[in-house]
């Protein structure tokens, strides 16, 4: 599976994922509040769901790479992948 196989069956990679989406919620969540008295989101969030945004497009396209048909048919992970991809 090469480099990026080993990358993404990492723990640290799955760790990072996780830590990822938690940061994500927490911007979420400021976006949400900030935008119920405002009618911009702020410059730092607006980085910041872009960054999140373009973490989790690589981390897909890493795990594709990595995982080929596999992605869309490996038992217990298959149907989070495919929601992934909505």
């Amino acid at each position: 599976k090469g480099l990026v196989g080993q990358i993404v069956q990492h723990n640290a990679f799955d760790g990072t994922a996780s830590l990822m989406i938690f940061v994500n919620s927490i911007f979420i969540a400021i976006e949400t509040q900030w935008m119920a008295t405002n009618l911009e989101s702020p410059l730092f969030v607006q980085v910041m769901n872009y960054f999140c945004s373009l973490f989790f497009f690589v981390e897909l396209i890493m795990r594709m790479m990595a995982y080929r048909i596999e992605f869309f048919t490996r038992p217990g992970s298959r149907g989070w992948n495919i929601f992934d991809l909505l």
